[in-house]
């Protein structure tokens, strides 16, 4: 089996859609494919240049061009979830 990565997955829907189609909807507007794409590839070429990438903070699409792209540089992705409350505990409880 050949081993594919998400950016590939990714071109093939520009290929597919059009760079024109949109791939993603959110408060702050729509995304098309060819959009999500160059997002994607910046994502790449910025993790090329750094160890682990690591996202903190609220969802954005910024998210989803990750996704697509840091694994594309070989680099391992974390997103950190943010929704914590300080009043809840960070460690589990001894019981």
């Amino acid at each position: 089996m050949t081993e594919r990565l998400l950016s590939d997955l990714l071109d093939e829907a520009v290929a597919i859609s059009g760079p024109d189609a949109p791939s993603v909807y959110s408060a702050e507007g729509t995304m098309s494919f060819g959009e999500l794409a160059d997002r994607a590839r910046s994502f790449e070429s910025l993790a090329s240049r750094v160890g682990v990438v690591a996202l903190l903070g609220p969802n954005h699409v910024d998210w989803i061009a990750a996704y697509y792209g840091v694994p594309s540089s070989g680099r391992p992705l974390c997103f950190l979830l943010s929704l914590i409350h300080i009043s809840e505990p960070t460690r589990p409880e001894r019981i």
